[in-house]
């Protein structure tokens, strides 16, 4: 359903990219750095603001990091067409973006 994977290479910065493919359908992959050991969070919203799924809960160590959603939500049930959000907090920053999801 939900897969973090370790990218190459040491980031000096906290940084959230933007995802790919977008619009995306049925995956998407969102990278991120995460720059200082700490718990990790990536949280798919949709546009009411509801979370649908939590891609990444964790501890994640000094790295880069590629994470995928397959357009589920944390029941399994695929999600409907429409506009995410995703969301990247780690050691107090939070960095957002947004997606399309067409069917």
């Amino acid at each position: 359903m939900l897969s973090v994977e370790e990218l190459a290479g040491i980031p000096d910065e906290f940084k959230l990219s933007n995802n790919y493919p977008n619009p995306f359908n049925p995956t998407t992959s969102i990278e991120f750095n995460i720059p200082i050991a700490s718990q990790v969070t990536l949280t798919i919203y949709n546009i009411t603001g509801q979370e649908i799924a939590k891609i990444h809960n964790d501890f994640a160590e000094v790295g880069k990091y590629k994470a995928t959603w397959n357009g589920m939500d944390n029941n399994g049930i695929k999600a409907p067409s429409g506009v995410y959000f995703y969301e990247v907090s780690s050691d107090n920053r939070i960095a957002k973006g947004k997606m399309l999801l067409l069917k």
